[in-house]
């Protein structure tokens, strides 16, 4: 068996989220991630813009599906490395990423008191970016006000992260207090894609098939016929795959 798929999936727990995905492509959104593996006193969890994919196998997806969603889009790999989507990092305890987190953390502390404007933001952007794709190999997730012990390494993910010009890293405080104006900026970089980009579009039931055809054929007039027809033959539900997996 394939430890990983040649597709990246993405899942969302109802229909409309699916449609919105079709109609406007990927919108990122800030997310709490567990930063404790970093050892940041006082700090538990920071928020980042992103769109998350996963390359798990089909024989291994309904367990993701069941915390996730059963409605998603499985994407081809060209167009996630052409849309600069990168796997993830995981760290242990002991890793030597943190030792390298801990060194970038170091120099831009160093930077602040500095006059040189430009290297302090390259610093930044460095650390930022290094943080945005790296995650301990297990550790907290938060869905709500519930937090969930989650081992990320089995999740097998791949990130988009928008290169916003700021805010591409927000602490636990201010995400709570500016929720809605941080997604609404990171709404403004979406991850458009083609019909030639997608492998599938999964329903959780089947009869869901029949409304995200029509939806397809008749609600995305931007697209021409072609890229419409060529939509609804990646139709497939998760009842289906259940008895081939």
């Amino acid at each position: 068996m394939n430890p990983r798929s040649s597709t990246l999936f993405h899942f969302a727990k109802r229909l409309p989220y699916l449609k919105a995905m079709l109609s406007r492509g990927f919108v990122a959104r800030y997310y709490l991630e567990d930063i404790r593996w970093l050892q940041i006193q006082s700090r538990s969890y920071s928020a980042y813009p992103m769109v998350c994919f996963c390359d798990i196998p089909l024989s291994r997806i309904m367990s993701h599906t069941d915390f996730y969603g059963g409605y998603g889009l499985g994407m081809t790999k060209d167009w996630a490395l052409k849309n600069h989507l990168s796997p993830m990092l995981y760290s242990g305890d002991n890793s030597p990423l943190l030792n390298v987190v801990n060194d970038l953390f170091e120099q831009h502390a160093k930077s602040l008191s500095g006059k040189n404007k430009s290297k302090r933001l390259a610093r930044e952007l460095l650390l930022v970016e290094t943080l945005a794709f790296a995650k301990p190999i297990s550790g907290r997730m938060r869905r709500g006000t519930t937090e969930i012990e989650k081992d990320f390494y089995q999740e097998n993910e791949w990130r988009y992260v928008p290169k916003l010009m700021n805010d591409r890293l927000v602490l636990e405080d201010r995400f709570f207090d500016e929720q809605e104006k941080l997604n609404g900026c990171a709404a403004l970089y979406p991850l458009a894609f083609s019909a030639a980009d997608v492998r599938y579009i999964i329903v959780k039931q089947e009869r869901n098939l029949v409304s995200i055809h029509d939806f397809i054929m008749s609600k995305l007039t931007d697209r021409s016929t072609d890229e419409r027809a060529k939509l609804a033959t990646r139709l497939i539900s998760l009842e289906a795959l259940r008895g081939d997996v």
